[in-house]
């Protein structure tokens, strides 16, 4: 598959900066802790590596994903988790 140049210039340089994974909803889990109780934990799908681009097929409202790009720049660290209404797990780690 070829590759697409970036027609917006944040895309791109998100694209340059970080690797982006992402990992939706499952469900929740109980889990057996020591001592006989239990604990309720959120279990996600396996983490996918997509692009700037392709990260519109999880947060459709361009808005939303302009705030999260400049926050992600603003912010410059190594890795930068983000969580979406319990449902979406994002994690950008720099290249």
């Amino acid at each position: 598959m070829p590759v697409v140049p970036a027609d917006n210039r944040l895309f791109a340089d998100i694209d340059r900066t970080y690797i982006i994974h992402v990992a939706e909803y499952k469900g929740t889990e109980t889990i057996a802790m020591a001592g006989g109780k239990s604990k309720k934990v959120n279990s996600y799908y396996p983490k996918q590596i997509v692009s700037a681009r392709t990260l519109k097929r999880y947060i459709e409202d361009e808005e939303s994903r302009i705030r999260l790009f400049n926050d992600v720049l603003e912010a410059g660290q190594d890795k930068y988790p983000r969580l979406i209404r319990n449902r979406l797990k994002i994690e950008f780690t720099s290249k």
